[in-house]
């Protein structure tokens, strides 16, 4: 097993400001100073992916709860919103064949229509447009 010399190097560790011994390259004293300062390091930055990750994940959720096993479905804008869902929030944007712009929470969509009704669906329909769908639920005048 390698055993570290006890020269210093002359340097401090960049957390504790111990005396470094070792490799003249080192800047830790050891594997907890080195976690240490590079959890304080990225604190900020965690925590503002955390607080991301929180309201993606509560997003899912809520589409996950009000498609309640049907693939596709209309909800109000006042459903999602008392249901808590946060509308800026999304991880990346499909466009369907017909033109229409989904937003994507992993692998739910939804996009705005008249009326504040919003369609919701576990993937991105194309079966169907949704001009056939709305006609077939009523929201479009045939």
């Amino acid at each position: 097993m390698f055993n570290e010399p006890s020269v210093s190097t002359g340097k401090a560790c960049l957390h504790c400001k111990e005396p470094i011994k070792g490799r003249s390259d080192k800047k830790f004293c050891n594997d907890a100073c080195r976690s240490g300062f590079n959890n304080i390091k990225y604190a900020d930055y965690n925590s503002h992916v955390k607080k991301v990750n929180q309201r993606l994940k509560s997003n899912y959720k809520v589409l996950q709860s009000l498609l309640n096993n049907e693939h596709a479905k209309w909800v109000s804008e006042a459903t999602l919103a008392a249901a808590g869902f946060q509308f800026q929030f999304y991880t990346h944007v499909q466009l369907h064949p017909d033109g229409a712009l989904f937003k994507m929470v992993y692998n739910y969509c939804y996009t705005a229509h008249e009326r504040s009704m919003y369609y919701i669906a576990k993937s991105v329909p194309e079966h169907l447009t949704v001009g056939q769908f709305k006609e077939q639920r009523g929201l479009l005048p045939i």
